[in-house]
């Protein structure tokens, strides 16, 4: 149809293949409008997370194509991937503890050419992405007082320019805490 021809998805993914560690992908292929769900599912081994490494830059795709907003993308790296826009939650908090939410919100993005973070714009930026979720947090909080869901949500959040967001849904929970634990 006309609309399939002019229409430009937040993620295309076309004839995507990997082979990694014994486990292939073969022609994976999708398409997602943006504000879509979508859940992939499939027994161990299908291959579920190592598609999310590919979208996520980890692994490097062997073919195939992945479209952001209509450009295709190689990713080489984590960066590249998040640059794009898309953001990754894995299984595993990948947080730094004892850095503050504003800290762990853009860290990896200090420049070689910069002596140190200003945490008062840091802070500040991740003051406004948590206000856009009108979700309230102490950005100054240092992250292993958090509760479990909190955590989450820096997690979701720390790549704030990220429009695409891959989870894998098996351990990803949240709990009925409001406040940060500071018995932790």
């Amino acid at each position: 149809s006309w609309e399939e021809i002019t229409m430009t998805y937040a993620i295309e993914v076309n004839n995507l293949n990997k082979v990694y560690d014994g486990f292939e992908l073969k022609d994976v292929c999708f398409k997602l409008e943006t504000g879509t769900i979508m859940g992939i599912v499939g027994e161990n081994g299908a291959g579920k997370s190592t598609l999310i490494k590919v979208l996520g830059g980890v692994y490097f795709q062997e073919n195939g194509d992945v479209v952001i907003d209509g450009q295709i993308q190689k990713f080489t790296c984590a960066q590249d991937s998040s640059k794009a826009g898309v953001g990754i939650i894995y299984q595993e908090f990948n947080l730094a503890e004892d850095l503050t939410v504003a800290e762990n919100m853009y860290l990896g993005e200090q420049h070689a050419d910069s002596k140190l973070f200003n945490l008062k714009k840091l802070k500040k930026r991740a003051d406004e992405v948590f206000k856009k979720m009108n979700i309230e947090i102490d950005t100054g909080e240092i992250v292993k007082y958090l509760t479990v869901s909190y955590m989450q949500f820096v997690e979701k959040f720390r790549s704030s320019a990220g429009s695409l967001y891959f989870m894998n849904m098996v351990d990803f929970f949240i709990d009925s805490g409001t406040e940060p634990d500071k018995t932790k």
